[in-house]
């Protein structure tokens, strides 16, 4: 579709949509309109495509004088591509589309096209019971990670479902969504020990959502994966990453999976089990930071009593319900 947007008494932009992913803003003439009014109008468009997630903005300019060259320095502090070919410019844009690959047949059309492609959005609808109907999805938040924003790592919106068990529409709802985890909960219990003195590895990492007394958060180790796999897999990587120590695989035993906190967000922990010997325990506890410092993880391996997890606030209660889970052997 094509769009409009007028300044008083002048045409300033035209604004292309393909395909509700691809916006190309067409300035083809900008000494007609005060550039003050054209500058906000691409500050605006920018900000809603980063807002909304999934996309994409281009910019086709007609002219290189002085207004250009400024709308060109304002393109490059967002990452806007410019073209001064309207043919190059709709080009780029279907390249951009075929690159995003085709949407599943399944998913709702009320879903905006970038959410219908993101695993974990397929995930969260397709559990839905038969009967149930997306009404409406009104795009909040995208948070987008990875070579030029590729992978929508979290996004939220606020949606309408038809619910069929009840008969009737909910509405008043914000879903948030991420990459399922994997965690690995790494004791050991030593000869003619209590329950309550296993000792278990935690990590402690800054959390900018954290509320704790220090600013810290401990947990299992763990955390998500961008592209599909063996959870197993998933989980022994996070858990070398974290920690740095290496396991292997096959001495996982798998916990089962469920929701971490059903009323807020839609993510699964795929949990998993790892005895260590006395020895192991011990190497853990000599290790150093670890992490991907690449992508600000600083993580620290801490080893606590169970009975102390159970008694002190030290971590949350998804964090404590694996790990009793997992002791239960």
């Amino acid at each position: 579709m094509g769009m409009v947007w007028r300044q008083p008494g002048t045409e300033v932009a035209a604004a292309v949509l393909l395909r509700a992913e691809i916006l190309i803003y067409d300035f083809p003439a900008l000494s007609h309109g005060p550039l003050t009014a054209v500058v906000s109008l691409v500050a605006e468009f920018a900000s809603e495509a980063v807002r909304r997630g999934g996309l994409d903005l281009i910019l086709r300019l007609s002219a290189r004088g002085g207004a250009s060259r400024a709308l060109l320095t304002i393109a490059e502090t967002w990452g806007v591509p410019v073209f001064f070919s309207g043919e190059k410019a709709r080009s780029r844009g279907e390249e951009l589309l075929a690159a995003r690959g085709a949407i599943p047949a399944d998913l709702p059309d009320s879903a905006p096209p970038y959410l219908r492609r993101c695993p974990h959005f397929a995930a969260w609808w397709r559990a839905q019971p038969p009967g149930n109907r997306l009404e409406s999805v009104d795009p909040r938040l995208a948070f987008q990670v990875g070579p030029g924003g590729s992978f929508v790592f979290f996004w939220a919106a606020k949606v309408s479902i038809w619910v069929a068990a009840e008969g009737r529409s909910k509405s008043n709802e914000i879903v948030f969504s991420r990459p399922d985890i994997h965690h690995v909960v790494a004791w050991h219990r030593p000869p003619k020990a209590d329950f309550r003195d296993t000792q278990v590895v935690l990590v402690r990492e800054f959390r900018s959502p954290g509320r704790t007394t220090d600013g810290f958060v401990r947990e299992v180790p763990g955390g998500s994966a961008s592209k599909a796999g063996d959870l197993a897999n998933h989980a022994a990587r996070e858990f070398s990453e974290e920690t740095g120590f290496g396991v292997d695989v096959i001495r996982l035993k798998p916990l089962g999976s469920r929701q971490v906190s059903a009323t807020t967000s839609t993510h699964h922990a795929h949990a998993f089990s790892l005895k260590l010997t006395a020895a192991e325990m011990k190497h853990v506890r000599s290790l150093g930071p670890a992490g991907q410092r690449e992508e600000t993880e600083l993580t620290t391996t801490e080893v606590y009593r169970l009975g102390d997890l159970l008694d002190r606030p030290l971590t949350d209660w998804a964090n404590l319900g694996m790990i009793l889970v997992a002791l239960q052997e």
